[in-house]
């Protein structure tokens, strides 16, 4: 196999990796169609250009392109994970590899760039979500609170909630829903209706009625699905209202 032709083809016909060649002083001698759709430059416009010129002002005056260059022609390579400036001026967050290769021509730095801009916006979005949510649980106390993974399995009640369905603040976080100890959590109904919102994904918005010997109690309840940090897993919120009904008597009145 020709390794010449085998590296051409792969830097001409890559749609996801955008790939730079540079000389080992990050000189920019040829960049692949892939990096220009994705970041606005024409090959013509970036060559002879020093590589610097994707990084943001405070990326440049931490040296960290004279670093990057220092350590690839040290160790071989060097990844990254940081901003690169569209030609337009937007920075968008991206990952990569920076690899020395040696030739009979000379050494080279290929360069493989990947776009996760919209994973890192994602990152931020549930870092304040997590901050919010955590910011409720705190502060709200009329509205009973639930979290529970996809597995039915309990991961965080409110005081609101323990108090409602008369629990004890120390129940076990990971237990399933089933054992929280009141009668409401473990009716087929409303094991029924979970599972089926879980494997559905539609949102819960329902009126439950709990029969007691001597009273029935109603609770509104509504769902919304979250993400966990690592976007691994789904978690499911409720939000729990009780309906004051009235007491069933024996004598009719």
């Amino acid at each position: 196999m020709d390794s010449g032709i085998f590296f051409e083809s792969v830097f001409n016909n890559a749609k996801l990796n955008a790939i730079l060649i540079m000389d080992e002083k990050g000189i920019i001698i040829k960049a692949n169609q892939a990096f220009s759709s994705a970041f606005g430059y024409t090959a013509e416009e970036l060559k002879g250009q020093y590589f610097d010129l994707f990084f943001v002002d405070s990326d440049r005056k931490a040296h960290v392109p004279e670093k990057e260059i220092i350590k690839v022609n040290t160790t071989g390579s060097a990844d990254d994970d940081n901003y690169l400036v569209h030609k337009d001026g937007t920075p968008v967050w991206v990952t990569g590899e920076a690899i020395l290769a040696i030739t009979d021509n000379g050494r080279y730095i290929v360069k493989i760039i990947h776009n996760i801009h919209a994973q890192k916006l994602l990152e931020g979005y549930l870092l304040k979500s997590n901050e919010i949510l955590e910011h409720l649980f705190e502060s709200v106390r009329e509205q009973a609170l639930l979290i529970i993974n996809s597995q039915m399995q309990v991961l965080r009640a409110n005081k609101a909630f323990l108090k409602m369905f008369d629990l004890s603040e120390n129940f076990t976080s990971g237990s399933k829903m089933s054992d929280l100890g009141h009668p409401f959590w473990r009716s087929q109904e409303i094991k029924s209706s979970v599972r089926k919102m879980i494997i559905e994904n539609i949102p819960l918005n329902e009126v439950y009625t709990l029969s007691l010997a001597d009273s029935q109690r109603q609770f509104h309840i509504t769902s919304k699905g979250l993400l966990n940090d690592d976007v691994t897993e789904r978690q499911i919120l409720f939000a729990i209202k009780e309906i004051k009904v009235q007491a069933l008597h024996s004598d009719g009145l």
